[in-house]
């Protein structure tokens, strides 16, 4: 049985999505010259490179929980708050003064869109224990 068609949370839902960007690319497009952002590597000394939008800040399944037999994530949920997100960076980053006049719902969709992967971890031991007690559907 395909228990997906019966999944009804809003933040949460099965998706396709494997690469999934723990900085959103619209944000690391505003850093991009030529499509392309350097990279240093903070554990070799002396490392760096430049790679486009969509090699960089990216994760097999970053997003993603198992529910009983159903793989579940917040990727699209959140690829929707960053496509909200998406005027307000453009806002900030041709005009940064621009901060201080921002409405509470431009302050909510670029707070939204700028997930890390360090609010993931601590969530993990959740993950955990949610995969294991979900109940069958």
């Amino acid at each position: 049985m395909d228990n997906s068609k019966f999944w009804n949370e809003p933040n949460l839902g099965p998706t396709n999505v494997r690469r999934q960007h723990y900085v959103p690319q619209v944000l690391l497009r505003a850093f991009a010259v030529d499509g392309k952002v350097r990279v240093v590597d903070l554990e070799i000394k002396g490392k760096e490179y430049k790679t486009s939008t969509a090699n960089i800040a990216v994760e097999k399944n970053f997003y993603d929980i198992n529910l009983a037999d159903i793989r579940v994530s917040t990727e699209d949920w959140l690829a929707q708050l960053e496509g909200d997100a998406a005027l307000v960076i453009k806002k900030l980053v041709d005009d940064p003064d621009s901060i201080i006049s921002l409405t509470v719902g431009e302050e909510f969709c670029g707070e939204r869109s700028t997930s890390t992967m360090i609010p993931r971890d601590d969530l993990r031991p959740t993950h955990r224990k949610i995969d294991h007690e979900a109940p069958a559907y």
